[in-house]
């Protein structure tokens, strides 16, 4: 089981591409239907401003073009991946880049319709791990 207080220091390894100018925001599950490990910054930057709560019990997703809201939750509710393993993006005190687990979140249609953003609530705070795959 994967629980509170785990950190990834580098989300891949590869020799088969170039990953240094690869920003990675989201993989689909091997193993889990409809969930998505997202890797979101939590802070407005660039394109989105995305929030969580000071509980961590919820996720504010939204694009900061007003224009692009309303497409991006259409997407979301029509993908059918409604499930989030999230690693938050931090900096540490030394300026390096972390992924801080944060929980396993599900999308709340409902309130995302009336906040006007996606709304993400935590379900859980510890996820199945699964073996790696031998090669």
């Amino acid at each position: 089981m994967l629980k509170r207080d785990i950190i990834l220091k580098q989300l891949a390894r590869t020799n088969k591409k170039n990953f240094e100018n690869y920003v990675v925001t989201g993989i689909n599950h091997l193993y889990q239907p409809n969930t998505r490990i997202w890797f979101p910054k939590l802070y407005l930057n660039g394109d989105w401003d995305n929030r969580m709560t000071e509980d961590e019990q919820t996720i504010y997703e939204k694009p900061v073009d007003p224009g692009e809201v309303a497409a991006h939750a259409k997407g979301v509710f029509e993908s059918g991946i409604h499930t989030r393993i999230v690693f938050a993006r931090v900096i540490d005190s030394l300026g390096m880049v972390m992924y801080r687990f944060k929980g396993e979140f599900e999308l709340n249609m409902e309130a995302s319709k009336k906040k006007g953003c996606l709304v993400w609530e935590r379900k859980k705070t510890a996820v199945k791990t699964y073996q790696p795959e031998s090669r």
